[in-house]
């Protein structure tokens, strides 16, 4: 009877054992494109990225030169988990636009981008004051074949309800070593906290600057 108990504890045993194994080779395996996509969508962490599928937007996003808006260039940094630089964030306007450029270190790489450019009591929020990004006007959605490191917004001045606003610029992005997704944070532009609870998330307070004697053409080059 022993001998049969053993037996028994030891196939169970060995069936788990072959379980874990296959679950991890599963997850080893090589990345394809399809593959690397769906794991972006949950956490990306842990698998190698096929070479020449990240790759910088195809487009340039930052702003051009500062003497094309009414008053040069602002430049705030983006912060991935809290406290983690991990690119800037650039913003400026001409006489009928506002211009809002996200510009990504050369490790990461965006997934998904929200934008709020208005007064910060219209922001979309939750309870406690606590801001939802995904209801946010301005956004973008990046596949695991098309993931952005540049990426340019255009806001007509006329919808921000005032000369003085706040752009709440946060993002979920990913950090890549060599060919590996090592981590995958949300960020935000740095400046005032939402709420001293819950959220970490911040709002950069921001004015439109008159244009003396001209208006600009705002160009994105």
């Amino acid at each position: 009877m022993n001998r049969i108990y053993l037996t028994a504890l030891f196939a169970v045993f060995f069936m788990v054992s072959c379980q874990k194994e296959t679950s991890q080779v599963v997850k080893n395996q090589p990345t394809t494109a399809n593959s690397f996509a769906a794991a972006n969508v949950s956490d990306g962490i842990g698998w190698s990225v096929p070479e020449g599928l990240v790759s910088a937007s195809s487009k340039s996003a930052r702003l051009s030169n500062a003497v094309t808006y009414c008053s040069g260039i602002n430049t705030v940094t983006l912060y991935a988990g809290q406290n983690i630089p991990m690119g800037t964030l650039e913003y400026a306007n001409d006489a009928t636009n506002l211009y809002v450029s996200y510009n990504a270190n050369p490790d990461w790489y965006f997934t998904e981008l929200h934008l709020y450019a208005g007064l910060l009591a219209s922001t979309p929020t939750s309870g406690g004051g606590t801001p939802t990004p995904g209801k946010f006007p301005y956004k973008r959605t990046f596949s695991g074949s098309s993931l952005s490191q540049e990426e340019n917004f255009i806001i007509p001045l006329s919808s921000l309800a005032g000369s003085d606003f706040i752009i709440a610029a946060h993002a979920s992005a990913i950090r890549v070593e060599g060919s590996d997704v090592v981590a995958k944070e949300t960020a935000w532009a740095d400046g005032m906290r939402f709420t001293s609870k819950k959220s970490w998330a911040t709002y950069v307070s921001a004015s439109i600057t008159p244009c003396d004697g001209g208006d600009g053409d705002g160009m994105i080059e």
